[in-house]
């Protein structure tokens, strides 16, 4: 049977099976879905439910300063990306238990005679502002809930309470990408510095990658030191073609320009020539010759940590909803005319999983522990609390402790 709720011309009709069980509740029309919740300095926490349930209009009780700092932001993401057709904003005190409960009752009473179904979001509140809803909820029988950020689980505070929000909402699924979720924490992701040796055009690439990575385990210690001595070769980058003249490379050896010895240095060179990363390859007592096979194989080698990169890119890419290599994060959301105008941070390696990003910093070499700390400032700026930091470095950190 059917159970109307609310004004006759503006009500919710819940559907009611014979086992006492509550399965559908409908919003009628004139009726709307009013969340209620603290405004918190953590942005995904003021819209993940958004992000899940239809919901028509949200009603943030914060601090002044939060609300001047964190309103408009908020307000600009909820009607962009969830459909929220309405934004309001209460402040209050950060001490003043009363005035605090007098207000919200207030505004409460007003969406209930107005028919609306009101729930009391608890994501992300406060000590003080979470007694005010569970005092509330109490006492005008409004059902609370929460959801776990880092699992992406909600949590109802009353599942026998038939206007929870489960039941009063249609269910929505936004994905957040890792474009909206840097937009939410108020950067954007700058795509006119992304380089293009850091894009995976074509399977093929795949594969000399793989065994770009085997050469780059294969000799750990010497991998940064060839691709430097080999880059020193080549003045004109604008070509694939390469000469090496002996006589010079031992001269350069001498002077410790280039930190590998001929043998090992010719070895390497032998060895991207046999995992067919080279072509036209000659070698004479004088000298060698040869051309890059791609500008991707190039690129990789001449720019050092590419080849680290774009392999953890790959695996992660793999088990990630979403995944970016060589991500340039713009402060204050806004690009400039000229790049250096902006304030840019690099991100070897973005991940996001749920609503959780993970920031990678990949380091080929010696781990600087000012490489830690960049790390953590920039994940704590784009990513906030729930932010995860990796740093993947093959020969170790044990220099970042020093």
């Amino acid at each position: 049977m059917e159970i109307p709720v609310g004004s006759p011309d503006s009500y919710v009709v819940a559907t009611f099976d014979g086992a006492c069980d509550w399965v559908l509740i409908e919003c009628g029309d004139g009726i709307m879905v009013v969340v209620i919740e603290f405004l918190d300095e953590e942005p995904i926490e003021n819209v993940i439910t958004c992000l899940n349930y239809k919901v028509d209009k949200v009603i943030f009780w914060g601090y002044k300063e939060v609300v001047e700092r964190c309103g408009k932001s908020t307000e600009r993401f909820l009607k962009k990306y969830c459909n929220v057709t309405d934004v309001v904003f209460k402040e209050m005190s950060h001490v003043d238990f009363k005035a605090i409960l007098t207000n919200m009752e207030k505004e409460v009473e007003k969406e209930m005679r107005e028919g609306n179904s009101l729930l009391f979001d608890l994501t992300g509140g406060e000590d003080l502002i979470l007694v005010a809803f569970g005092y509330m909820s109490a006492g005008k029988n409004l059902p609370m809930h929460f959801y776990n950020v880092r699992t992406g689980e909600l949590v109802e505070l009353d599942k026998k309470n038939p206007m929870r929000i489960s039941q009063v909402a249609r269910k929505q699924n936004i994905r957040l990408n890792i474009h909206r979720y840097i937009e939410m924490q108020g950067g954007i992701v700058n795509e006119f510095c992304h380089k293009d040796s850091k894009v995976i055009r074509e399977e093929c690439h795949k594969a000399d990658l793989e065994n770009l990575w085997f050469l780059s385990q294969k000799y750990k210690k010497e991998w940064n030191r060839f691709t430097a001595g080999l880059r020193s070769f080549q003045t004109d980058t604008e070509t694939l073609f390469v000469h090496i003249d002996y006589a010079k490379l031992n001269e350069q050896i001498k002077k410790k320009k280039i930190r590998l010895g001929k043998k090992v240095f010719r070895l390497l060179i032998e060895e991207c020539n046999k995992l067919d990363l080279l072509c036209n390859y000659k070698c004479t007592e004088y000298g060698v010759d040869f051309e890059f096979k791609t500008e991707f194989i190039q690129s990789c080698i001449y720019e050092t940590g590419s080849v680290l990169e774009l392999h953890t890119y790959l695996k992660e890419r793999d088990r990630s909803d979403d995944c970016m290599v060589g991500v340039h994060l713009d402060w204050d959301g806004i690009i400039g005319d000229r790049s250096y105008t902006d304030v840019l941070n690099e991100v070897d390696v973005l991940t996001l999983n749920g609503y959780v990003l993970t920031f990678i910093s990949c380091k080929n070499g010696t781990v600087d522990p000012k490489a830690m700390y960049e790390l953590d400032t920039i994940a704590e700026r784009f990513g906030g609390k729930y932010a995860k930091k990796v740093l993947v470095a093959p020969q170790g950190v044990y220099g970042a402790y020093k």
